[in-house]
């Protein structure tokens, strides 16, 4: 006796994902008007996941008659997919039809939201990168725009080719979560940070280990300067540390904050530094000195992230007190401050032409915003935490990490925002 899907759970599976077909490769619409105005065309169908019967595709004698007749069983095809995926299942096993399943009914709610807050569509869903197994706390793209680096929870650094989604490296050998991950401006080196303040250089092509040494405090942030050989790092202690690789001793010791360091950027010039701090502020200190030449005063939590503009001029801070705010790196001023997310923001991000922020936040959203106008053009919705986000150096990607382990990789139609505002 087949464990057939009631007509709810039919209707449901359709629903979710907007009566589109679930497979990548096809996103066909399975739902039309018919020639009877009382009347619609429906050519989809709620396959099960695991079969219905023994001796179907991929049954699990583990599962009750319930499980199988449930949503959680089912993935919503068209009738041509549907007999393909029941035809090898070899092929499109369990696994794969239950990431088939979850990034349509992704994309189904970013078709929902694409108009809801700006009625612009900038950015789209293209790949979701599986294989980490714990939380994102970092990613980076590296200068060419064909890979992504992201730093876990789960002590490693995983390389993702962003035209396959596959991994094609994995770095180990740090003790703690990687909390920072930064690529060299030539994409020859790798630099990670973990929360036991290790930091750790691979040469990217060779996969080798070229330096390890240690930040000297609890929360190691990294960041490259203009060139290969030197290395920001930023810790719990609030010291700045410069390095001259392949030399292991710091060069330079800045006191830069009284409490953590979130985040460090190194400017072209290779001498000033821009920090942000759990002391609700960020600063921008210089190397040669050791002073601090500018502070930025005027959020009201930690301040988590910040980015700077590519005319350097313009930089964005992302705070606890679910804020992003716009500044003048020169005068210290405050131009714009962000407001529309309701939770923690953890991270942000400029386009490389300086038009589009991203933040991500403990809200499950990346908002895409349009600096000129300082309006949120589009919101991504995820099912947990976004803690990272990064556009490719030539803007037409995004990569965004999540709690759930996961990198999302969205392709970016940066004319969609022009004129916005």
């Amino acid at each position: 006796m087949r464990d057939e899907f009631p007509k709810t759970v039919v209707e449901n599976l359709g629903r979710r994902v907007g009566f589109v077909c679930s497979n990548p490769s096809c996103g066909q619409p399975t739902s039309g008007p018919h020639v009877d105005v009382a009347a619609a065309i429906n050519i989809g169908v709620a396959a099960h996941i695991a079969a219905a019967s023994p001796g179907g595709p991929r049954y699990d004698s583990s599962l009750s008659s319930e499980e199988r007749r449930s949503a959680n069983n089912g993935i919503w095809a068209c009738q041509s997919c549907a007999k393909l995926i029941d035809s090898d299942d070899a092929r499109f096993t369990v696994t794969l039809l239950k990431e088939w399943k979850e990034r349509a009914e992704h994309l189904a709610l970013q078709r929902l939201n694409a108009g809801g807050v700006g009625g612009r569509r900038v950015a789209v869903l293209r790949g979701t990168l599986i294989g980490h197994t714990n939380y994102v706390w970092d990613v980076v793209i590296t200068p060419d725009g064909r890979r992504v680096l992201s730093a876990s929870n789960d002590q490693t650094v995983r390389m993702w080719d962003i035209a396959s989604h596959n991994c094609i490296a994995t770095f180990t050998g740090h003790n703690a979560f990687v909390c920072s991950v930064a690529v060299s401006s030539d994409g020859g080196h790798l630099a990670a940070g973990a929360a036991d303040g290790a930091i750790k250089v691979w040469n990217l092509t060779t996969g080798r280990l070229l330096a390890e040494f240690n930040h000297g405090g609890m929360d190691a942030k990294v960041a490259w300067g203009p060139g290969a050989l030197q290395l920001g790092s930023g810790g719990a202690d609030g010291r700045v540390r410069m390095w001259r690789l392949p030399d292991t001793t710091p060069k330079e010791t800045l006191n830069a904050h009284a409490k953590q360091i979130l985040k460090i950027v190194i400017l072209d010039d290779g001498d000033r530094v821009v920090t942000v701090s759990a002391d609700h502020t960020a600063r921008v200190c210089r190397v040669s000195t050791g002073e601090c030449i500018r502070v930025f005063e005027g959020h009201t939590g930690e301040v988590n992230s910040v980015a700077v503009a590519g005319d350097k001029r313009h930089m964005i801070s992302a705070s606890e007190d679910c804020t992003l705010k716009v500044w003048d790196v020169d005068l210290g001023e405050c131009l714009a401050t962000l407001r529309g997310h309701s939770a923690v923001v953890w991270r942000v991000a400029v386009s490389p032409d300086g038009k589009m922020i991203a933040s991500g936040a403990a809200d499950n959203s990346v908002r895409l915003w349009d600096l000129k106008s300082q309006q949120c053009i589009q919101e991504l919705v995820h099912r947990d935490c976004v803690a990272a986000v990064a556009f490719s150096p030539e803007g037409s990607s995004l990569a965004v990490g999540c709690d759930d382990s996961r990198v999302y990789i969205y392709s970016v139609d940066g004319r969609h925002h022009e004129g916005a505002g």
